[in-house]
């Protein structure tokens, strides 16, 4: 599905992503109850950094969801709404 008429926001993603620096730092920091949604066909962030997200961030939750890219459709969302909708109760 094409958003916004152009195809611009795929390189302002990819730049963001570059230019950041000590992400690992940071993501260590996190104590907030997290989440961690990630599509396991994702091409622009590869799924394994999910994992090791939720190695870094104590007591994460993570879920995979398969065949899952980047963008979330209505359809890939109806697989994981309950979900965030029970940890969102928690928080």
């Amino acid at each position: 599905i094409k958003r916004g008429g152009n195809d611009s926001g795929f390189g302002r993603q990819m730049a963001a992503i570059l230019s950041s620096k000590d992400r690992i730092n940071k993501v260590k920091k996190i104590k907030a109850p997290t989440l961690i949604i990630h599509g396991e066909d994702d091409p622009l962030i590869n799924v394994k950094n999910a994992y090791i997200s939720h190695k870094l961030i104590p007591n994460s939750e993570l879920l995979i969801i398969p065949k899952m890219r980047h963008l979330i459709e209505p359809p890939v969302f109806l697989k994981f709404r309950k979900s965030l909708l029970e940890h969102l109760k928690k928080a």
